[in-house]
C-alpha cells in the first residue's frame, strides 16, 4: 500500500484555519477563527508552510503527516466550485483517534439566518442509510459568506437591420448578483462508526449534512475517496 508523505512536522488547515494534527502536547479540535481567539488558541493554528502542505495533497488518496494519515475530498456545484463541502478524515493510531473534519458553503441560505449547527452527517446509498457520524467534537454556528460580489458587464449591441453611425453603440447591461452560500464546519468522531465505514461500497455515496434544527443539504462523497478512507490503518488493520 502506498502512501503520499508530505513530510511536515504538524499538519492543518485544509478545512478549518484552527485545525491542528498531531501537535505535540495539543489535542487535535477545530477552532473558530475570530478576533476573540485567545492566544493559546492563535499559538495552535498551523503556519502558512503546514496550510500550503495540506492544500496541495492530493484528493481521495491517503497522505501521511508524521504520524497521521488523512485524506482529503470535494464536492462542488458545477456553477461555482466554493459551493462545496471539504472535508478531511483523520486516522492518528499514535493517539488511537479517527475523527473528520467538514467545512461547508451551502446554498440554502435560511441554514445561516437561523444560526444553526451541523449535528451528523449520513452516507447512505439508493436511499438506504448506511453510516450516521454525529458525535460531534466541536461545531460552529453556520453563517453567511458572500462567494462572490455582485458583477454587471456591459457589451455592444450591432442593429444589423439599421445602418447607423451609433450601430456599435447601444449598450446591453448584464448584470450578475451576489452568489452567498452558509458556511461553518465542525470536526466529528468516527471512532463509534469505523466498523461501519470499513464496509461501505467502493463507489460514490450520497451525503447529507444535517443540521442541529433539522434542515438538510445533500452533497456526495467520491468513491474514490470512499476507497482511500478503507486503505487508512485504523479501517485497513494494517
Amino acid at each position: 500500500m502506498k502512501f503520499v508523505s508530505m513530510g511536515i512536522s504538524v499538519s492543518g488547515g485544509l478545512i478549518l484555519a484552527g485545525l491542528t494534527l498531531g501537535r505535540a502536547g495539543v489535542p487535535i479540535q477545530a477552532q473558530t477563527v475570530s478576533q476573540s481567539s485567545t492566544p493559546a488558541q492563535a499559538q495552535n493554528r498551523p503556519s502558512p508552510e503546514e496550510l500550503q502542505t495540506i492544500r496541495e495533497a492530493p484528493f481521495s488518496q491517503v497522505f501521511t503527516v508524521n504520524n497521521a494519515y488523512a485524506v482529503k475530498d470535494q464536492d462542488y456545484k458545477p456553477s461555482d466550485n466554493k459551493i462545496s463541502v471539504q472535508s478531511l478524515w483523520v486516522d492518528l493510531p499514535s493517539q488511537n483517534r479517527f475523527l473528520v473534519v467538514f467545512k461547508y458553503c451551502v446554498p440554502n441560505l435560511d441554514i445561516a439566518g437561523a444560526g444553526t449547527s451541523l449535528a451528523a452527517v449520513i452516507l447512505s446509498q439508493n436511499g438506504q442509510e448506511l453510516v450516521k457520524i454525529d458525535q460531534v467534537e466541536q461545531a460552529e454556528p453556520a453563517r453567511n459568506s458572500q462567494v462572490r460580489a455582485a458583477t454587471g458587464t456591459y457589451q455592444p449591441f450591432y442593429d444589423s437591420y439599421f445602418w447607423s453611425p451609433f450601430g456599435y453603440g447601444y449598450i446591453a447591461p448584464t448584470y450578475f448578483p451576489p452568489v452567498d452560500c452558509s458556511s461553518g464546519g465542525a470536526t466529528l468522531d468516527l471512532m463509534p462508526v469505523q466498523a461501519a465505514l470499513a464496509q461501505l461500497p467502493n463507489q460514490t455515496l450520497d451525503m447529507q449534512l444535517l443540521f442541529e434544527n433539522g434542515m438538510t443539504s445533500d452533497w456526495k462523497l467520491g468513491g474514490g475517496t470512499v476507497r482511500a478512507l478503507k486503505q487508512l490503518p485504523i479501517l485497513s488493520g494494517e
